[in-house]
C-alpha cells in the first residue's frame, strides 16, 4: 500500500480576471490530473478553492462532484495579526487515515515559494 500524500497545489495568479486563461495553459496537466483525483482539501478560502476546482473540472473531470469533496478551511488569525502556532493536525486527518489530501494556497506555492 502506498503512503498518503499531501499535494501542494498553487492557485493561479490569474484568479479574478475576466479573461482567465484556460487552466491547462496555466498549470501543468499532471497537476490538474492529481488535483482532479483528490477528495480531501485543506485551503485558505473555501469559496476560491471551489472556483479553482470548477476550473479543474472543466479540463479534467473531478473524482467526485464538487459538493461531495471535503474542503476544510485553515483557521484565520484575528484581523491584523499573523498566523502563529496553529495546530494543523485536525485539518490533516485524511492523511492520518491513509488518504491523499490537497493543500491549496492563494499566496504562491505553499511551503516552496510562499512569502507569507
Amino acid at each position: 500500500m502506498s503512503r498518503p500524500r499531501l499535494l501542494l497545489v498553487p492557485a493561479p495568479l490569474d484568479f479574478g480576471l475576466d479573461a482567465s486563461a484556460p487552466l491547462d495553459e496555466v498549470l501543468p496537466k499532471r497537476t490538474l490530473q492529481e488535483a482532479a483525483g483528490l477528495q480531501h482539501w485543506v485551503v485558505e478560502n473555501a469559496k476560491t478553492a471551489r472556483a479553482l476546482l470548477k476550473r479543474v473540472d472543466a479540463v479534467i473531470p473531478l473524482a467526485l462532484p464538487l459538493q461531495q469533496l471535503a474542503i476544510v478551511e485553515l483557521p484565520r488569525p484575528p484581523k491584523g495579526q499573523a498566523r502563529t502556532n496553529v495546530d494543523l493536525s485536525p485539518h490533516l486527518s485524511p492523511l492520518r487515515a491513509g488518504r491523499d489530501q490537497g493543500m491549496l494556497s492563494e499566496a504562491g506555492q505553499p511551503a516552496v515559494a510562499d512569502t507569507g
